[in-house]
């Protein structure tokens, strides 16, 4: 029971927290770069929220595809 917690929690909190460090000291981080520096953060920050989403938007399509697949015949 508590490591199908653990794989199931684990993996989200070190995205959440590598997303976090992005993040938390980004005002004054920021404020220091110049445009291709920002342009590079704000890449990395998109691809650390963006591919969670991507991956869980993959596996809901196939899980509905595969249901009314199922349905049908």
């Amino acid at each position: 029971m508590f490591k199908q917690k653990l794989r199931y929690w684990l993996p989200r909190i070190f995205v959440l927290v590598f997303a976090m460090s992005l993040l938390l000291p980004a005002p004054n981080f920021i404020s220091g770069m110049d445009d291709n520096e920002f342009i590079i953060w704000l890449v990395r920050l998109i691809w650390v929220i963006g591919l969670p989403a991507i991956f869980c938007s993959l596996i809901l399509l196939i899980a509905l595809l595969t249901k009314v697949v199922s349905d049908k015949y």
